[in-house]
């Protein structure tokens, strides 16, 4: 059924019969997660999905963010947070039409550019009130490291230098993990952005990461980009709740967009 679901082919009984154990493996770990969480002891649900008949070490092939410690400059200003104004209980620029539609990725280790796009076109929803689709595409195709991921701040560095297409201007299609050659229009992109601020004062030592506060009055603003651990099983198969961990770490793996918070 999951297969037939999620439009699943494969190409040799072997692999199919490898899927077929994978995707028992993830099942037995959803039905036990869950009978905690119908007991109250788990806070999140876990479900069946389109990962689920990969193997563990597949799922984390698919992360291919840069090694976050090895140190780099700092990348940009540091947003001053104002933390002398409480931050609300709740708060989502969803509920406001400023944050455009989930969009895959695919086989691509492009989440990176992701999330640059997605938080410059909830930026621009903000200040036009109108939502725009933005190329990941050409970000992929024109920066050194194309499906093997990138750090995000180089990604608004490419924007800020060559500006973005639309998405019918320059489609999707690394989703495969193939990307194409370089098609941008210097001359005339169709949005740019002056510049970009950072959170935390680093990326290699915990202690250097941005506060809470800080991250809910920097999203006040705008949708933020951010990174975190998603190599894990509780993240390959969440279905609904409030996900929390502890133990994740902080190293990054998986590149998003913050919209929001609440209980």
């Amino acid at each position: 059924k999951s297969q037939i679901n999620h439009n699943k082919h494969y190409s040799t009984p072997e692999e199919e019969e490898q899927r077929k154990l994978n995707f028992l493996n993830s099942l037995q770990i959803v039905e036990k997660h869950n009978e905690l969480y119908k007991k109250g002891e788990k806070s999140y649900e876990l479900g069946i999905n389109l990962f689920s008949d990969l193997s563990a070490d597949e799922y984390k092939a698919m992360f291919r963010m840069p090694d976050p410690t090895v140190r780099k400059p700092a990348p940009a200003p540091a947003f001053i947070a104002n933390l002398t104004v409480a931050a609300p209980q709740s708060f989502d620029w969803r509920q406001q039409g400023k944050v455009t539609p989930i969009k895959n990725q695919g086989g691509c280790g492009s989440c990176w550019s992701f999330s640059v796009v997605g938080a410059i076109e909830s930026l621009y929803a903000i200040k036009h009130s109108q939502n725009l689709d933005l190329s990941e595409e050409q970000m992929v195709d024109c920066m050194n490291s194309k499906c093997g991921g990138e750090w995000i701040y180089d990604g608004y560095k490419y924007v800020i230098a060559n500006g973005l297409e639309t998405e019918s201007v320059y489609p999707y299609t690394a989703g495969s993990g193939k990307y194409n050659a370089c098609k941008e229009q210097k001359s005339s992109p169709h949005t740019h952005i002056s510049s970009y601020q950072s959170l935390g004062k680093g990326i290699s030592e915990a202690h250097a990461l941005a506060t809470d506060a800080e991250i809910m009055a920097a999203v006040q603003n705008q949708p933020v980009s951010m990174m975190f651990n998603a190599a894990g099983s509780d993240f390959s198969g969440y279905k609904s709740g409030v996900l929390t961990h502890n133990d994740m770490g902080w190293t990054g793996s998986h590149a998003v967009i913050i919209v929001g918070w609440g209980t």
